[in-house]
């Protein structure tokens, strides 16, 4: 096999074109999303409509867990490939969702997310809170600010964005597959137990990252411990 070859198959860049892809298709489906709540609630507030979105989030990657789980325990030829693969596979599902909730939270609470370096700055700011890889880029964290909210998200210029993602883009994914496919390993039990492991660690993964995507995107930002709660809780 090439290096080119190796390289389009690598686990982070297989998420990396997950990513740009998500960020592209997700955005309209956020966008709309948030706007159905709207018209159907018009007097609900940022944070129950941003809520909303996590709340389906969670939902949605609880079935997806499920149903990873259960297959990873159908025993056959070639299952320990098939489990790696499916893990990838699963992983880049996972950053899809994921994609699409944290850009629905920001459009819950007005942030500008038009142009998509904003977008992809929003995501991996979000995600790298969530796998603590945030603190590696200490330096553009200080320029840019903890979170995101309407005001910071104005007043960033492109040159920082630019920056940050092409300094924190492959370090956030590599550890959001890191995080996430350990996770996912842990389903790969026998039929019934890895199903429901599946759907539980997926629905602990989505509750967490939900409020990590709300801290960041919300006008006051609540603090965080090290594993993704609220420090008032």
């Amino acid at each position: 096999m090439s290096e080119d070859s190796k390289t389009r198959r690598s686990p982070v860049r297989v998420l990396e074109n997950a990513l740009d892809r998500s960020l592209e298709t997700q955005w309209k489906r956020a966008f709309v999303s948030v706007d159905g709540h709207r018209r159907r609630s018009p007097n609900a507030t940022p944070d129950m409509l941003a809520q909303r979105i996590v709340d389906e989030f969670v939902r949605d990657v609880s079935v997806i867990g499920a149903a990873g789980g259960a297959l990873a325990a159908i025993p056959g030829p070639g299952t320990v490939v098939k489990l790696i693969g499916g893990t990838v596979v699963e992983t880049g599902a996972l950053l899809e969702r994921a994609t699409y909730m944290i850009m629905g939270v920001a459009e819950a609470y007005g942030l500008g997310l038009d142009e998509i370096e904003v977008r992809r700055y929003a995501v991996l700011q979000v995600l790298g809170a969530w796998v603590g890889a945030s603190q590696g880029a200490a330096g553009l964290a200080g320029t840019l600010g903890a979170g995101l909210g309407k005001k910071a998200t104005e007043a960033i210029p492109m040159t920082a964005i630019h920056a940050f993602n092409k300094a924190m883009g492959k370090q956030v994914l590599f550890k959001w597959a890191s995080r996430t496919g350990a996770i996912r390993l842990g389903s790969a039990l026998p039929f019934g137990i890895g199903a429901g492991i599946g759907g539980t660690s997926n629905y602990i993964l989505g509750k967490s990252l939900g409020r990590v995507a709300i801290s960041q995107c919300s006008p006051t930002e609540p603090e965080l411990t090290d594993n993704g709660t609220c420090a008032d809780e």
